[in-house]
């Protein structure tokens, strides 16, 4: 009796009705671009072209698996994948491309959670969960299998034919706006995305396969020579912080009150590698610039913290992150939230001074050239108020939730720049450590944000977005440098000299280079141009 009550639909029209529904439920984000493409708005026409030439040429693929026992897991699996694409793409302005797939295997369950909101699970329920159920009640009346062999793949080929048929009625008015806003392709969901998560597998068995590669094998150094301090570096990767959120840099609001007090020179115009944690740490220790950067590549290669062990120099990496990213698989590191104190952590994370618990004693362990890398949690977002301790939310009020998007944006910023201003207190804190540690070491701190974020500009919302055409707030970083009065000596520069190169252009790619020439490891990989202190070494 319930079985007759189900509704029945030819099997041939399915793929239709589930393509026409994504084309218009799960592609918000190309529709907008593609009417903010034009000057006027993109005219009728081009709109229902397009959107029936998506809609045919989807169709097209799910007639290639319209078979019994196939079809509906297939469109099952393609509505909640839709589904859950276009909340991210549609809400944050995010592309689902090959690495946002590496930042979404390498995240955490912490990072993950703090983007499952009640407004996805509604989200997934209304435009997933619902047309999921709606597809499993439908009776599909199918032809024998006989026939099918033929008028499936017939279909496929008379919706291909019309898809191409719609395009080419506008193929005039739209193939300058397509080659002018190439991004609009990468927000076609689920083409994109699925085609992203192919070439994320392929990149993948690639690097599983292949072997690990010796950077700069010829790297030597000179012994410390006797009675000569050991050098002290530490290497700060900061976290999502942007440039132009930095007093130090010009910004309104003071965001800086105690790096302002320190000898710090700050380089205000700094490109980062990437857009994201998994693409930019990987790049900013990698031998390869940022023009040369594959992650794939760089992933079976060693990189600047292995060739530092190698030549004699003791390395350590310190996480207060989601992870090293492979980076640290070969050096020692720890992570000091694995010993949570009070007053430095809340349930489930540690404020980014846990990474100095410890370090007096460790620094008290050294007798030789030293590295120190410590990763910040910094302005990781969406949940900017959980970085910050209570006496650090000075700007108020704060957006004091995850789904950033429903706040206003005042109050986004006033949680991100609470985020600068800590990290401003962590850093002097560091800088502090090292000051007293002075006699022992020639010490410097050089610190570097992985990427940037946006914040609400261009409807864009934390970061992520293809490198080609992400906005500045997502690309530019800040980059301080501090050094005690003795490590200057040592590289033979002035104070003045290296803050006066610091207001020409600079990027992630100085880094590798940079340290290879503080700690004297000499090889052909080295770039005296990519080092900062070169310019000003007498």
């Amino acid at each position: 009796m319930l079985t007759s009550l189900r509704p029945r639909l030819p099997a041939v029209l399915a793929p239709l009705l589930i393509a026409g529904f994504i084309v218009v439920a799960h592609n918000q984000s190309f529709w907008r671009a593609l009417h903010a493409a034009y000057p006027a708005g993109a005219p009728w026409t081009v709109i229902a072209a397009l959107g029936l030439g998506l809609m045919w040429l989807l169709a097209a693929l799910l007639q290639l698996v319209n078979f019994r026992w196939l079809f509906k897991p297939v469109a099952m699996l393609l509505l909640f994948g839709a589904a859950l694409t276009s909340w991210f793409m549609d809400r944050f302005g995010v592309v689902i491309d090959v690495e946002m797939y590496r930042n979404i295997m390498q995240t955490d369950s912490r990072e993950a959670g703090e983007l499952m909101t009640g407004a996805l699970y509604l989200h997934l329920l209304l435009y997933g969960v619902l047309p999921i159920v709606a597809l499993a009640l439908v009776r599909l009346r199918r032809p024998p299998l006989r026939s099918a062999l033929w008028q499936q793949p017939a279909a496929a080929v008379a919706c291909t034919l019309l898809a191409l048929l719609c395009v080419l009625t506008v193929y005039k008015d739209v193939s300058l706006t397509v080659r002018q806003h190439r991004e609009l392709r990468l927000l076609i969901n689920p083409s994109y995305p699925l085609y992203s998560f192919f070439k994320y597998r392929r990149q993948q068995a690639d690097i599983d396969a292949g072997p690990l590669l010796t950077v700069a094998a010829d790297a030597q150094r000179a012994p410390l020579a006797a009675g000569a301090r050991p050098r002290l570096l530490v290497l700060v990767v900061g976290e999502t912080a942007r440039a132009m959120q930095f007093s130090l840099n010009g910004y309104a609001r003071d965001t800086n009150p105690e790096l302002r007090q320190l000898d710090v020179i700050s380089y205000a115009d700094v490109s980062a590698c990437g857009t994201s944690t998994a693409e930019s740490v990987p790049c900013m220790f990698s031998h390869l610039s940022r023009s040369r950067f594959v992650a794939a590549e760089a992933a079976q290669q060693e990189n600047l913290l292995d060739i530092m062990q190698r030549v004699g120099v003791a390395v350590q990496w310190r996480d207060n992150n989601a992870g090293c990213k492979s980076v640290c698989a070969r050096i020692p590191n720890l992570r000091p939230d694995d010993h949570p104190l009070p007053g430095l952590c809340v349930p489930g994370e540690c404020f980014d001074e846990i990474l100095l618990q410890g370090l007096q004693q460790y620094l008290d362990g050294q007798s030789g050239d030293t590295l120190l890398v410590l990763h910040q949690m910094g302005s990781h977002g969406p949940a900017y108020y959980k970085r910050v301790p209570p006496a650090f939310r000075r700007f108020t009020p704060e957006c004091a939730r995850e789904d950033v998007t429903a706040c206003p944006r005042q109050h986004i910023i006033n949680s991100y720049d609470n985020t600068i201003l800590y990290t401003d207190h962590f850093l002097a804190a560091l800088i502090g450590v090292l000051q007293r540690n002075a006699a022992r070491f020639d010490a410097a701190m050089l610190y570097a944000s992985d990427h940037g974020e946006s914040l609400g500009e261009l409807g864009l919302y934390l970061h992520g977005f293809p490198y080609r055409f992400a906005p500045r707030e997502q690309t530019r970083v800040p980059m301080i440098l501090w050094a005690t009065p003795q490590f200057y000596a040592r590289e033979s520069v002035s104070a003045d000299c290296m803050r006066a190169a610091s207001r020409a252009s600079h990027s992630h790619d100085n880094i590798f280079h940079t340290v290879l020439g503080v700690f004297d490891a000499r090889s052909a990989s080295y770039d005296p141009a990519l080092d900062l202190f070169s310019a000003c070494r007498k």
